[in-house]
């Protein structure tokens, strides 16, 4: 009788025990009828066994495989609500593209032009006379000053340099950071020589000739694949024969762009990691995640390689590393900076902004990347891009800057995260009201259902443009990948549809807050950084109830569009806390300014690995 390793034995047991608790759950299950929406708070943790290494692969194994798949998915499925919304009586159209016009918002009051500079040209200038907001990083003002200051010895080729030296020496550490997967550096250098020789004759084509900015690894950049995080995709597409639009605009201003930056494979969790090309590490403690899919373009800016970096959010893909690694992230209203060049993941969710050091370098990326691109017919309808002058308003003498603005905050959903999470959010939204804003009490309604609408339809439009590639390479995709997409495949049109029947409830719903407040309030993680559990670099993790208090306060804002942004508020140990802010649709430049007012009153701290450019 051959032998049977104990590890199979475990393996057979393991599938055993799943399988029947997951048919004695399903099964014995009371039906139920139409669900009747309730407009209480009532969102839940999401549920499902957390796995990585030998589970993990037990977990994905049954995902794929009839007849454990046929009991496993749809219990994880009703446990966590996704039948809700199927039976759900919804008086509403689906809107499958939450693109508003400025006609269609006339109903809403608009502060923005207001208080914004019409003209985003500062941003742009080829001086900047801006102190640092955050004496502590390098910002774009930073390199702007140290390369115009008379006899300054550094100039673009030793600053590219020094941030390829930065970034092979992160990377030879115990453990590597993994910011980066890939940087040319041949390329990189010749960008620093143009620069350089724009400095010698004084002709610096903007504030960001000569500075360093990294690219997620899900955007087009000229020279690179683009792997979306996987070990194939980079190959099957082959090298870009050209920039992404928001790429091309940030080179055309004389950024010198370092590199392709890491991500979770096709942006698939919430946690960061990836398998094939090495696990991001938080700079702030490395043994915790980056959090969510920029994760690498968070770690480069939090570890100093660059002042701001390009990152895509489809459920939080910007402001969750930003918060959990301590920097800035600003997601636009959906379609203001191109997509044109990104690859398409989830197209109804999906948008592109800058992770940056301080709230000045997020607005300078903001300034150079948005605005109308003739070949993105989804933001040819969009206002003009308008900015608030940041240094002079964080400058200003005025006691009350924000005397007209009012905060909304829904106790029962901000009051969702852990207890120092709360607190620090809550002291620098306090801080705002010393500064002259109201505090106003709001209700959101349908929030748990709003949540499941978004899962639906990211993962469901993930799951469509990944299935050309599922049948020949389905074994290249790491494991949480797998279990994921086998979870889409069991969603139906009908589901599809709510969902974006739900996506219209709730811009109704907002459209309806948003005349009584200017910006909403929330903390941007219910948690601080989750740490990387021993064993599962190499197969990677599946953590529903992480993911979810990740993503609690984040993914409303991708179902609706509206733009958000978080700030650094705090820390809980030596783990960063952020604070994120929602406003009505096109209505950034409103954001920036609350950021900026609060990042005023914030102490930052250095991460324990940091790497000195200037």
């Amino acid at each position: 009788v051959p032998s049977i390793s104990s590890q199979r034995i475990t393996t057979m047991w393991l599938l055993t025990i799943v399988v029947l608790v997951c048919a004695v759950g399903f099964f014995f299950k009371k039906g139920s009828g139409p669900y009747v929406m309730n407009r209480g708070y009532h969102m839940k943790d999401m549920a499902a066994p957390s796995a990585h290494g030998t589970m993990l692969k037990v977990m994905c194994f049954i995902s794929e495989t009839p007849p454990f798949s046929w009991v496993f998915l749809p219990y994880v499925f009703t446990i966590n609500k996704f039948g809700l919304l199927r039976t759900a009586r919804l008086d509403a159209e689906p809107t499958l593209w939450p693109v508003l016009t400025p006609q269609d918002l006339e109903d809403i009051a608009d502060k923005e032009n207001e208080m914004a500079d019409p003209h985003v040209e500062k941003y742009k200038a080829s001086s900047s006379d801006n102190e640092d907001a955050v004496p502590l990083f390098s910002s774009v003002s930073s390199y702007a000053r140290a390369y115009r200051r008379a006899h300054s010895p550094l100039s673009p080729v030793a600053v590219a340099r020094k941030v390829i030296d930065a970034i092979r020496a992160a990377d030879q550490e115990q453990p590597p950071l993994r910011a980066f997967i890939d940087i040319l550096e041949a390329d990189v250098l010749t960008q620093a020589q143009a620069s350089e020789a724009r400095f010698r004759i004084n002709e610096p084509l903007s504030i960001l000739d000569g500075v360093p900015v990294a690219v997620k690894d899900e955007v087009d950049q000229l020279n690179y694949e683009t792997t979306v995080g996987t070990k194939f995709l980079g190959e099957y597409h082959g090298v870009a024969k050209r920039d992404a639009e928001a790429v091309a605009r940030l080179r055309a201003q004389g950024a010198i762009l370092i590199g392709k930056t890491n991500m979770h494979e096709i942006g698939m969790s919430t946690l960061g990691f990836n398998p094939h090309h090495g696990t991001p590490r938080n700079p702030y403690n490395v043994n915790h995640y980056t959090g969510r899919s920029s994760a690498g373009s968070a770690c480069a800016v939090a570890a100093g390689f660059c002042p701001f970096a390009l990152g895509a959010d489809g459920g939080g893909s910007i402001r969750v590393p930003a918060s959990l690694c301590g920097v800035v992230g600003l997601k636009p209203t959906l379609a203001r900076i191109s997509e044109r060049g990104a690859f398409p993941l989830c197209w109804s969710v999906a948008h592109l902004g800058p992770i940056g050091s301080c709230v000045q370098d997020v607005a300078i990326g903001y300034a150079a990347m948005a605005g109308r691109d003739p070949h993105f017919k989804a933001g040819m309808l969009q206002p003009d891009v308008v900015l608030p002058d940041l240094d002079a308003i964080v400058k200003s003498r005025d006691s009350k800057p924000l005397a007209d603005i009012r905060i909304g905050i829904y106790d029962e959903w901000f009051q969702h995260a852990d207890s120092d999470v709360v607190e620090a959010c809550m002291r620098s939204v306090r801080s705002l009201e010393a500064l002259g804003a109201t505090i106003e009490k709001i209700e959101i309604p349908y929030l748990e259902e709003a949540r499941l609408a978004h899962v639906m339809s990211i993962i469901s439009e993930m799951s469509a443009n990944m299935e050309m590639y599922r049948r020949h390479h389905i074994n290249d995709m790491g494991l949480d990948v797998r279990v994921s997409l086998a979870a889409a495949r069991t969603l139906t049109s009908t589901d599809y549809i709510q969902a974006n029947r739900m996506r219209t409830v709730m811009m109704n719903e907002l459209r309806s807050i948003f005349k009584n407040v200017d910006v909403i309030a929330t903390p941007t993680n219910a948690i601080t950084a989750p740490a990387i559990p021993e064993g599962s670099l190499e197969t990677g993790q599946s953590n529903v109830t992480s993911v979810g208090k990740l993503m609690r306060f984040v993914s409303l804002a991708n179902l609706t569009g509206n733009p958000a942004i978080s700030v650094p508020v705090g820390y809980q140990g030596d783990l960063p806390i952020g604070l994120q802010f929602m406003g009505r649709w096109w209505e950034e430049a409103l954001l920036l300014k609350v950021a900026a007012l609060v990042e005023r009153g914030v102490e930052r701290r250095l991460p324990q690995r940091h790497y000195k450019i200037l």
